[in-house]
This record gives structure tokens, sequence and C-alpha cells, in this order.
């Protein structure tokens, strides 16, 4: 499932200066009733943890006092009210929904009949003003009641339970029976007229009728009500996102999702996220998990960081707040990004960092198209491969970075950082100026630590290349041009640290202190 991963990856708009507030998702929730006051607030809460810009609750008057007092995050509407005729609450609903990227309709809204006639209100709205939806709960019920409501509108998610799905089979004359249990939300999204199912399950199976995709990551083993309404809101994210991108705003990866395919893919991403978010919940509270617990492993679990894969069959993802102990020290699990022009020591520093903690760093290692120098190993230096190769790992979307430099392409996997997290260790990448920028542009979610290690001047980095013996003159004279770029770009402050390598000694104590996050480190750079 690399493919569909990479593709959920390419819905998250990168954090930017430039986008507005409101521009990285607007996300509705239409739920919360005089008995129901935490389900809408899960999906939009958890929905503001992932990370859209603004989060609305549309709900009944005396829920919606209620839902004001869990948190001032939220944006509540209490305009579904009673003894207000359907009519002013299709207006006050239609007012709301046209400012919103997506509409969550569902948790907590109630059965009975005038919730009922608002959930259809609600998914009139937001088709009249072709938004995303996502049903849910309640919204579902409502679906079940009124199969035509969805007919042919694509630009949705429903997220069935069995129950819910046994039910929704039963009005659109499926017989479960005759199918094959991986096919039923195929058959489903078809009699739908292609809306995207994501049938909640031990394993969670996605389809759009034309392509059927599964999550099998591990979850939880409390099956505490409210983890549904976290996927909702997850839902509702990734599609917010996918309409940004729909809209040309964060369009611009090498990873392009086919417009036709965002829902399919959004839905996969949330499954991906909440199973995570769930398994690390249980992890730390066990059998006294509530749905509270989730929304403080958010941060843990985070959507941006879901996308890098392990070589299993399911995903797992960064704990980017995290820490672990060995020994004295503590080690944030975030990437330490170490740039540097070659010959100004990164290797050293970073061998003698390995040796004093072997278990709680690890080597990011690089792919490139060069040739192998003396001493250097393949999968230990670098994996060595041609320029085909490298190409279709382009292409595949594989690469967080990539660069060129002297005709020779060098890239970090996706891949090679999972790794690191996958055993608990801080993984450093070492890459040029470029791949810092790549980075800072399209993945800023994974939060990195920026470290610049400097020559003292570049007459001192020309001695030092010129004694490695591997250079000829005109590569010694592009990586001295290449050195005077990334000093250029370090003085910019594109660095959160700054060491001068002046001294071996001093400058590991510095880069020691950096990786173990004991404390900040910045030099003055040579003029």
């Amino acid at each position: 499932m690399t493919k569909a991963i990479n593709f959920a990856r390419a819905l998250v708009p990168a954090l930017s200066p430039s986008l507005h507030k409101g521009q990285a998702g607007r996300l509705g929730v239409v739920g919360g009733s005089k008995d129901y006051t935490g389900a809408p607030f899960f999906s939009a809460m958890s929905a503001m943890r992932i990370g859209v810009d603004l989060a609305h609750i549309i709900c009944e008057p005396k829920a919606g006092d209620v839902i004001k007092t869990y948190a001032p995050d939220l944006i509540v509407h209490r305009v579904l009210a009673e003894e207000d005729s359907i009519d002013t609450i299709k207006n006050n609903i239609d007012q709301v929904v046209s400012r919103l990227h997506v509409l969550v309709v569902g948790p907590g809204l109630g059965r009975d009949d005038h919730m009922q006639a608002c959930a259809g209100a609600a998914i009139d709205a937001a088709k009249s003003h072709n938004i995303a939806l996502v049903l849910d709960a309640d919204g579902l019920w409502y679906l079940n009641n009124n199969t035509d409501v969805l007919n042919g509108y694509t630009n949705a998610i429903i997220t069935p339970n069995v129950m819910e799905m046994k039910r929704l089979c039963e009005k659109l004359n499926i017989d479960q029976s005759k199918v094959k249990p991986e096919e039923v939300a195929a058959k489903v999204s078809e009699a739908l007229g292609g809306v995207t199912v994501l049938e909640k399950g031990s394993v969670d199976t996605i389809s759009n009728g034309s392509q059927t995709l599964t999550v099998d990551a591990p979850g939880s083993l409390k099956r505490c009500g409210g983890q549904g309404d976290v996927l909702s809101g997850a839902a509702g994210t990734l599609l917010a996102w996918g309409s940004v991108y729909a809209q040309g705003i964060g369009s611009d990866k090498d990873i392009k999702v086919p417009h036709k395919d965002i829902q399919l893919y959004a839905a996969y991403g949330a499954s991906a996220f909440t199973r995570e978010c769930s398994r690390r919940t249980y992890a730390d509270c066990g059998r006294s998990m509530i749905t509270q617990d989730m929304l403080t492993h958010i941060a843990a679990a985070n959507m941006v960081a879901l996308f890098f894969l392990y070589t299993y069959s399911h995903p797992t993802f960064f704990s980017l707040h995290k820490t672990i102990m060995s020994g004295a020290a503590r080690v944030p699990l975030n990437p330490l990004i170490l740039c540097g022009p070659s010959g100004s020591g990164k290797s050293t520093l970073l061998s003698r960092l390995f040796g004093e903690f072997p278990n709680d760093f690890g080597f990011s290692i690089s792919h490139t198209t060069r040739q192998p120098r003396e001493g250097e190993v393949l999968g230990q230096s670098y994996h060595f491969v041609n320029k085909d190769v490298f190409q279709k790992l382009i292409e595949s979307g594989s690469f967080i970075e990539h660069a060129v430099f002297s005709n020779n392409f060098y890239g970090t996997s996706a891949k090679a950082v999972a790794e690191m997290s996958k055993q608990q260790r801080r993984c450093i990448l070492d890459i040029d100026a470029q791949g810092v920028r790549i980075i800072k542009q399209n993945h800023a979610q994974l939060q990195p630590t920026f470290v610049f290690l400097s020559p003292p001047s570049i007459d001192t980095l020309a001695t030092r290349l010129a004694k490695r013996g591997s250079e000829t003159d005109d590569s010694l004279r592009a990586r001295l041009e290449a050195a005077k770029g990334e000093l250029d770009y370090a003085a910019t402050g594109a660095f959160d640290h700054v060491i001068v390598n002046d001294n071996i000694d001093a400058a590991y104590q510095k880069l020691r202190t950096v990786a173990l996050g004991e404390g900040a480190v910045n030099d003055t750079l040579p003029s």
C-alpha cells in the first residue's frame, strides 16, 4: 500500500507563511443533541489536533451550551433549534456550510425526526456548494432511510461499522452472504454511484467501486466509544486538505493525486492514522483508555507524520514528541538534519556520536548514482544505484528530498527515515542545502532540527579537501563553489544551530549537546 499512503501524504498542505487562516482546512461537524455532546466535540477537536485551521460545530442550542465549555478553540453554531422551521434551519446551516471545505454529518446528532431532518438539510447544503461530505453514525441512519441522497455524489466518504453496513446492504438489496467480505464495500459504493466507503472492522476496507484498499494496522484492544468520532474528524481533515489540493494549493509535489481519487486516499490515510492513534493510546492507558486520552496522543500519531512506511504490511508512524532514555540522556525522536560542505567534518563527528550512543541514533543512508569511493560499503555508506533506478524511485514518491551535484543524484528515502523511528532511534540526515530547502518547503511536518556544520574558512576547507587525494582540480573547484553557496544559505538564518568546526573535540561536544536536546549552539559563521 506504499502508493496509497504516498498519495495520502500528497494531500497534506505544507505549513507556509504564505497561507492565511483557513486555507489549510475549514471543517464543520453537524452533530450534538440534547443527549449527546461528546461525539461532535471529539470529531471536531480531532480535526483541529490533526491540522485543520478552523472547526465549526452545528448543533442543537442546549448541546451547544455544553460543547462551548469543552474547548474555546471550536466555533459553535447553536442553530438546530426544534422550535424553528426547517426552512429557517436550512438557511442557518447554509450560511455556515458555504464557508467550509468539508462537512461531517452525524456524530451525536440523534435519530428523532427533527434531528434527521437537520441531517438532510445539511447534506443538501453541502451538495449545493459542492463541499466534501463525511457521513458517520446518525448521518448514516439518515442515508439508510434516504439511500438516493448521495447517489452519484462522489465527493463523499461514508464510515459504516458492521451493523451499519448490514442495514445499508439490506436497503440496497445487496446479499452479503453471496459477496466476498472484501468486496462488500465495493458493491455498496457501486450502488451509491461511486461514493467512497470506509468499512470499519478488524481490517478496514476502503473502496470507491473501481479501487479497493485495506488497512490492517493494529489498533486498540479497548473498544471505547468515540473512536469512530476521531475517525470522522480524521477523514474530514484529509478531505478538507483534498479540497485545498484540488484548488492547486500544495499540488506542486512530485506525486500527483488524480482528483477523482482524492476521497479514496483521504479515507485510507484517515483509517491508518486513527488505528495508530488508538494503538498508541492503548499502549499507554490499557483498559482505562477513553476517547479523551486519544486526543492527547494525536500529536504522536500526527497525520502529517503517518506517511512514512516500514516494509511490512501496514504503516507505522513517527512519534514526533515522544522521547527515549539512554543512560542519563533524553533523546528527541524528531529527525536531526546535518548540513555542511563536503570536508566540514560531518562524517567524523557522526561516527563519534554513533560510537558513544549506538542505540539512540541512526544514520539515514542516502541513495546516490555516483560511483563508490575507496572504503565505501554498499548499504552502509550509500545505496549505490544507477540513474534509471533513481528516477523510478523519484516517480514512486520514495524520496523526501533529492538533489543533483556534479551530475550525480543524491536522495533520502522515506523508508530510511522511518526505519530509525521503528527502532526508537533519532534519525540523522546528512544532506546538502538543496535538500534542506525541499524539506523546509514540503516536509515541515517532520519538525526536524536543522544543524549547519561550517569550516573555519574556505581556505581551511580547500586544504582539507586537497588532503583527501580524491578530488580533481575541477571537482575541488565545484565543491568550494558549492560550499560558498551553502555558507550564504546558512547566513540567512535557515538553521536552528550553527557549529563551526575549528576543533574536532569542541565541535563534537557541541553536536552532542544539540543531538541530545540539551541546549542550543550558535557559532559565528566565517565571513
